[in-house]
């Protein structure tokens, strides 16, 4: 993968629940494998991992499988090893389109832009009123902005105490990093889709999906220290 592109990538590789786990705060982790280079992942290494590594991405660009086809293999562990589950996951979410592996990289920066702005506008500063009459710390307004961060503190308050519990024999989930993530991917999830909100293990549902992502990168990292792709 291209220098520019790693960088690029570095605070912005979680993505989709299937649109909303793309975080692009300060994710320290990653470059995504979705936007492996082209030209790159043509380029023939004599070792054969890499050739493996290589014929691997290539094939699931290439084949033009029926997410029936997909969500078989997967129930039958026949992905188990791949080191492109979580884009295989993001075909089975409809967060890529299947058999258009060429319009993959923009599909997942139209969810990171969204991701972002979503967030932003999440960001309440409830000192800024709008209206004194009933924008205030003690308003119960419905329009009132310190009414609506009162009830965004205690929602992510209420997120925070399901994600720092996570599977707590794993030392991924106790990174503070991986955490905010969660919380924030979790709360956007939660105000965006206010019908169906924050539920109580939603966090481990979250939790595989990051954690694979996370597997897939390191499988990256590893090829690209190997010199498998340049």
């Amino acid at each position: 993968m291209d220098n520019g592109i790693a960088e690029k990538y570095t605070e912005e590789y979680l993505h989709d629940m299937p649109c909303y786990i793309l975080d692009n705060f300060q994710v320290d982790m990653a470059q995504d494998v979705l936007v492996l280079n082209a030209k790159a992942m043509k380029q023939k290494s004599t070792s054969s991992l890499g050739l493996k590594y290589e014929e691997e991405w290539d094939k699931l660009c290439k084949e033009n499988l029926e997410l029936t086809v997909l969500r078989k293999r997967a129930l039958e562990g026949e992905l188990r090893a791949s080191r492109f589950r979580s884009v295989i996951w993001r075909l089975l979410l409809g967060a890529l389109t299947p058999g258009s592996s060429n319009i993959w990289s923009s599909e997942a920066e139209i969810s990171r832009k969204h991701y972002s702005t979503l967030k932003k506008s999440l960001c309440i500063t409830p000192c800024k009123q709008k209206e004194p009459n009933y924008d205030n710390p003690l308003s119960q307004h419905d329009k009132s902005t310190w009414h609506q961060y009162f009830c965004d503190k205690e929602l992510r308050s209420l997120i925070r105490q399901d994600v720092i519990r996570t599977f707590p024999g794993v030392d991924f989930f106790r990174g503070e990093i991986v955490q905010e993530a969660m919380i924030n991917i979790l709360f956007c999830y939660a105000r965006e889709n206010p019908t169906m909100c924050y539920r109580q293990g939603m966090h481990e549902v979250l939790a595989p999906v990051l954690f694979v992502v996370h597997c897939d990168q390191q499988a990256f990292v590893h090829a690209q220290e190997q010199g498998y792709i340049r």
